[in-house]
């Protein structure tokens, strides 16, 4: 699962384009989890 209401996101025009940046919290099998 996650902390839907934490999720963020955010696109800042660049020469060319976009670069899109965002975060994600995860709140559950966070001690079993071997790779993100």
């Amino acid at each position: 699962g996650s902390d839907v209401a934490s999720m963020k996101c955010k696109a800042d025009r660049v020469d060319g384009g976009y670069v899109i940046n965002g975060n994600k919290m995860w709140c559950t099998n966070g001690p079993i989890a071997q790779t993100l």
